[in-house]
């Protein structure tokens, strides 16, 4: 048995498309625009058009990389909670070390 459910876009669009997902088992099966949404009125850009392609893409991420340097190893999974600290200094580095606004 399938419902739809309403939603938005979440690829940061200043409009934040509405988003009618049709979900079957757990899994978003079909979308569409959701005309009800005071924006985007039924609309959805490029984005929100790819987004199933995108969430169920065979070589989407499903967990943290971090890279190490070996020989035929690009990448390590770790698990989320050491990947945060790291992710977050990295961040917080690079933007202390960028002049301007942010």
């Amino acid at each position: 048995m399938s419902e739809w459910m309403r939603s938005t876009c979440d690829r940061g669009c200043a409009d934040a498309c509405g988003l009618l997902a049709r979900v079957s088992d757990g899994r978003i099966v079909e979308l569409k625009g959701d005309p009800q949404h005071p924006v985007t009125r039924g609309a959805l850009c490029s984005q929100g058009h790819d987004y199933l392609k995108r969430q169920y893409a065979q070589d989407r991420m499903t967990h943290p990389l971090r890279c190490v340097f070996r020989p035929n190893s690009a990448t390590d999974s770790v698990s989320i909670r050491p990947a945060i600290p790291i992710h977050s200094g990295h961040r917080f580095r690079f933007m202390a070390a960028t002049p301007g606004a942010r």
